[in-house]
């Protein structure tokens, strides 16, 4: 009875000890947040995307790829698609096709290519008068924070001049107080929108490329004052760029 109930406790805490710590998935997540409420000089094209998957270094990955378009609404539309690990897509391979690998990831970037080039299409390249920058990108950061794929990362094309109800770039008070008085906006926009505690592992690239230098003093003020304070802290990891060709660390 004795050993028994030693085996059976073995049992038990072998079995905690697998829920308490869920393997991390082999497995790229990435998302793309498009600024169309304004008319920027970049915006996401696919193959420095799709070049991050890494594909050529292991193929037998899962994949998840989401584009999110921040229009003058609260609430954004997006294009998602998403492509099994190996083991998954190998289980629906019927003819065993020794190339059925290759054909689903290159379905997949095909896929990708589609939704880059053609979902943003339908909203406006032009001024808007709502942009909810923060709202979105606290959002996207919600979902990646919970996610368990290995390689998570979050590519922001936008010149992130929030105008809302709560804070507005356009208004000269707001501006004083984001220059005077950052935290006291930072607040405010986390009191919009809270942001996940932990952000360990995630890459954040913001893309801008400014028209004149006015428009670049404030990209990098609400980057430096608001993003960097309120995201580094809690682990992301911020690259800031100019060009859409290429996404290195």
């Amino acid at each position: 009875m004795k050993l028994t109930s030693v085996l059976i406790s073995i049992c038990m805490l072998e079995s905690c000890s697998k829920f308490q710590a869920p393997k991390v998935q082999s497995a790229a997540d990435i998302s793309v947040i498009d600024d169309r409420t304004d008319t920027l000089l970049q915006h996401p094209i696919a193959d420095p995307i799709l070049a991050l998957y890494h594909f050529e270094n292991d193929q037998e990955k899962a994949a998840n790829f989401r584009l999110v378009v921040i229009t003058d609404k609260v609430l954004n539309p997006l294009a998602s698609t998403t492509l099994d690990n190996s083991e998954m897509t190998e289980q629906r391979n019927e003819k065993d096709d020794v190339y059925n690998r290759e054909q689903v990831i290159n379905s997949f970037y095909n896929t990708v290519r589609y939704a880059i080039a053609e979902f943003p299409k339908q909203y406006s390249s032009k001024p808007l008068a709502h942009s909810e920058c923060f709202a979105t990108i606290a959002t996207e950061l919600e979902r990646m924070s919970k996610s368990k794929a290995s390689q998570r990362t979050l590519i922001i094309f936008s010149d992130l001049q929030e105008n809302t109800d709560a804070f507005s770039c356009y208004s000269e008070d707001d501006q004083k107080m984001l220059t005077e008085k950052p935290k006291r906006i930072t607040d405010i926009l986390c009191k919009h929108r809270e942001l996940p505690k932990d952000l360990s592992g995630i890459v954040i690239y913001f893309v801008f490329q400014p028209r004149d230098r006015s428009s670049e003093r404030m990209f990098f003020l609400i980057v430096n004052q608001v993003y960097k304070k309120l995201l580094e802290p809690k682990g992301a990891r911020i690259v800031i760029q100019a060009q859409n060709n290429q996404y290195s660390l």
